[in-house]
């Protein structure tokens, strides 16, 4: 998958362009985690379906896609 989903307490960039990842906050809830990573997908230009997050290689974001805190 091209892009990967971490979450952080403390989230200084959303988007990093060296390692392809999505950094949303751990606090969030999932509706609220799915909102997020579609709103940054959306800012990079990747449209996205009505449900769901994709990749922009089409490849939907699931649950094993996202890592918690390093």
């Amino acid at each position: 998958m091209c892009v990967r989903i971490r979450t952080a307490a403390r989230v200084i960039r959303p988007w990093d362009s060296d390692t392809n990842e999505i950094t949303i906050p751990a606090s969030l809830t999932p509706e609220d985690s799915a909102l997020a990573i579609r709103a940054v997908l959306s800012e990079l230009g990747i449209r996205q379906p009505h449900e769901g997050a994709i990749c922009w290689c089409g490849a939907r974001l699931t649950p094993p896609s996202i890592r918690g805190p390093s």
